[in-house]
């Protein structure tokens, strides 16, 4: 259970990355969530590297950018537009909203962004 578990993780994690300037379509809760949780470990495993690392630590969100992209798929998800992410520039409030819309289920079958994807079809 546990590798099948990771082997999502590093599926949805691959998509993600080669999705990251696509703002089109929809990602579902475990696509944006996986991804969160591979940043998130990347981060706390550059953390304790020493200090010469520490540009690593400080390119990483960079290169991610708090996957913007992943984030506007996830809103498309629950039918709601890109432009909810300007919550996040409302300190707490904002944030507690955008986790709140993230952990929602997903509008079954097809919304203004286009169709649901399953986690066994072609990723």
């Amino acid at each position: 259970m546990s590798n099948n578990i990771a082997n999502t993780i590093v599926k949805w994690t691959e998509y993600c990355i080669h999705n990251l300037t696509n703002f089109k379509g929809r990602a579902s809760r475990t696509e944006y969530w996986s991804f969160i949780v591979v940043i998130i470990l990347a981060q706390i495993v550059l953390g304790w590297l020493p200090l010469g690392f520490i540009s690593l630590i400080l390119i990483l969100p960079l290169i991610f950018f708090v996957p913007l992209s992943v984030a506007v798929r996830r809103l498309h998800d629950i039918n709601r537009s890109g432009w909810w992410l300007l919550l996040s520039l409302i300190p707490i409030l904002g944030w507690l909203a955008l986790i709140i819309m993230s952990l929602m289920a997903s509008n079954p079958g097809e919304n203004d962004y286009g169709t649901t994807k399953q986690l066994n079809s072609e990723v």
